[in-house]
C-alpha cells in the first residue's frame, strides 16, 4: 500500500513537471512571427543565429535526411487570419536556404470524408 501511494505521488509530480514544457507545444502562434518578418528573411544570407535573434526559439525542429537540411518551424497567423506553420530550411552550415508555409495541423479539421 505504501508503494502504491509513492507511485501515485511520483506520477502526479512527474505530470506537473512536464506540464509547463508540454503546454508550449500546442500554444498560440509566435507573436513576433508575421508575414512581414518572414518576408524580411533572406535565403543564402540569414543563418540559424540571425533567425533565432529575430524570431526566437522555433516551435519545432526536424531533420530531413534525404535533403540533409535542418528545419525550424514557427507557428504564426498567415495574413493575420490562418493558423499556419512556416518551415525554415537550413543547410549543414546553418545557412537559410528556403522557406515553406503550410497549415498548422493543430487547427486543421480532422474530419474524414
Amino acid at each position: 500500500m505504501k508503494n502504491l501511494k509513492f507511485v501515485a505521488s511520483f506520477t502526479l509530480l512527474a505530470g506537473l513537471v512536464c506540464l509547463p514544457g508540454c503546454a508550449g507545444l500546442s500554444g498560440p502562434p509566435n507573436p513576433v512571427a508575421t508575414d512581414a518578418t518572414f518576408a524580411a528573411l533572406k535565403p543564402g544570407v540569414d543563418t540559424q543565429a540571425t533567425v533565432a535573434q529575430k524570431l526566437g526559439r522555433p516551435y519545432d525542429t526536424t531533420y530531413l535526411t534525404l535533403r540533409d537540411m535542418n528545419v525550424w518551424s514557427y507557428k504564426y497567423r498567415q495574413a493575420g487570419i490562418w493558423y499556419s506553420l512556416m518551415h525554415l530550411h537550413f543547410d549543414r552550415q546553418g545557412v537559410l536556404r528556403e522557406l515553406m508555409s503550410g497549415p498548422d495541423p493543430d487547427y486543421e479539421d480532422r474530419r474524414s470524408f
